[in-house]
């Protein structure tokens, strides 16, 4: 079932616009990098290339955008500590998909 993959997953929808954030927590449960991480979670198209970023803390992350069924193309960002990785996603409309919302919702998630 669904509550045995998360340790935790959170989803915030805004009723007008419709845009979808999404927080999953996973279990670090086999050692894997955070590169292999991003190459599994985030299948970005050729025309938007995942990039490695260096977060405000100074930790590491992926992000790019994604396509799969039923987002559709979505932004999402992969963090990882000795823990659980956390798999952030942000998905809407085209206008949504253009702006800057997903990745300041991004900025709000982190390990403490």
């Amino acid at each position: 079932s669904e509550e045995e993959i998360y340790a935790l997953k959170l989803i915030y929808r805004e009723f007008g616009q419709g845009n979808t954030y999404d927080v999953e927590v996973y279990y670090r449960t086999e050692e894997i990098g955070l590169e292999a991480l991003a190459r599994t979670y985030i299948a970005s198209p050729v025309e938007s290339q995942c990039e490695k970023i260096i977060l405000d803390n100074g930790g590491e992350a992926f992000q790019g955008m994604a396509d799969s069924y039923p987002e559709g193309l979505y932004w999402v960002r992969i963090l990882m500590n000795e823990d659980y990785f956390v798999v952030v996603k942000s998905y809407g409309g085209n206008k949504f998909m253009n702006s800057r919302r997903a990745h300041k919702f991004f900025e709000n998630v982190w390990f403490d």
